[in-house]
């Protein structure tokens, strides 16, 4: 909560585009990938951090297929693979991104949402099973699994300024819900069960 702050340093970078997470085929980068290609013909600055990497040797292949196909798409150079970096940097760079996307196939939850929230962040999720009821027209934009007409529209409309935030709106919205007071009252009604039962 108090690395991930809307009142941090703050310093939006035109274009910017950012994603953060596992690089595995279920989180959907080569989705965002391909939608970043229609991004570009409306928002010619846009331009994509990626922040994360593969956890086995078994996922470099789907890391080495985003490439592969970033390239094939003549838009490599519109892409930073940043690789793993720890907290403090990933919530600079959330406070620095202008929309932070969530283009998952499959979440039960997600905590990047919360950091981009909480971070003044406007985001981009799909509804995928976890994002979605984190996120409504004041906090970001929702759209389809793998509907990558969809997900460039609405990066575009953040990038544009077409559709604003306003950054301590995002933040309030998260954490009274996920913030560390939250989750210290439940961690109590939880050992509080533990040791004395159900009410």
């Amino acid at each position: 909560e108090d690395v991930f702050d809307a009142a941090g340093p703050r310093a939006r970078t035109s274009g910017r585009i950012l994603f953060v997470g596992n690089v595995r085929r279920v989180k959907g980068l080569d989705m965002l990938v391909r939608a970043l290609v229609l991004v570009l013909r409306s928002v010619p600055d846009a331009h994509m951090r990626v922040i994360g990497s593969p956890l086995s040797r078994s996922y470099r292949r789907d890391l080495d297929d985003v490439r592969r196909l970033a390239s094939s798409l003549g838009i490599g150079e519109q892409i930073t693979f940043a690789g793993h970096r720890d907290p403090a940097d990933v919530a600079r760079e959330m406070r620095e991104a202008v929309v932070v996307a969530v283009p998952s196939r499959r979440e039960s939850f997600s905590a990047v949402t919360i950091e981009a929230l909480a971070s003044g962040t406007p985001v981009v999720v799909t509804r995928c099973g976890g994002p979605e009821e984190l996120v409504d027209e004041t906090t970001g934009m929702l759209v389809d699994v793998d509907d990558v007409e969809a997900m460039a529209e609405a990066l575009s409309q953040i990038l544009l300024g077409t559709q604003r935030f306003d950054p301590e709106t995002l933040r309030a919205s998260i954490v009274p819900r996920f913030g560390i007071a939250a989750a210290t009252a439940r961690l109590r009604q939880i050992y509080e069960v533990a040791v004395t039962g159900p009410a």
